[in-house]
């Protein structure tokens, strides 16, 4: 079989698209000293795994320009405390928007900050 360059060129940006597939769970890691952070992680890996989005006294938006990565792949958040809470793809396509999703904490989570609890407040599809 021969592939021409459109057929590669198809191709290619069908298999990026799935790349940046995804769905994502946002929330809160409350720490035992008391402190929390917005949290944000795969939908189905653990929570404890987290990517921090900044302390939860300031917008997610805001911190690092609501830029950041899960499984090597990066994303954006924008439209913190909107209706357009979003997340975008890398290149700025959308990836989906927020749903409310509130779930039970999941505790048993610890690194070198201490041990923490998340719970789940946003669920994106």
């Amino acid at each position: 079989m021969k592939f021409t360059s459109t057929t590669v060129a198809i191709l290619s940006a069908m298999m990026a698209k799935t790349a940046f597939a995804g769905n994502f769970n946002y929330g809160v890691a409350t720490y035992n000293d008391g402190h929390q952070d917005h949290a944000i992680w795969v939908n189905g890996e653990n929570a404890c795994n987290y990517a921090y989005l900044g302390s939860n006294s300031e917008n997610p938006c805001s911190h690092n320009g609501g830029w950041f990565s899960l499984d090597s792949v990066t994303y954006r958040l924008t439209g913190c405390g909107s209706s357009s809470f979003c997340i975008l793809n890398a290149d700025g396509s959308g990836n989906s928007c927020a749903q409310n999703g509130p779930e039970s904490p999941i505790g048993g989570c610890s690194n070198s900050f201490g041990s923490y609890k998340v719970q789940q407040q946003f669920y994106f599809p």
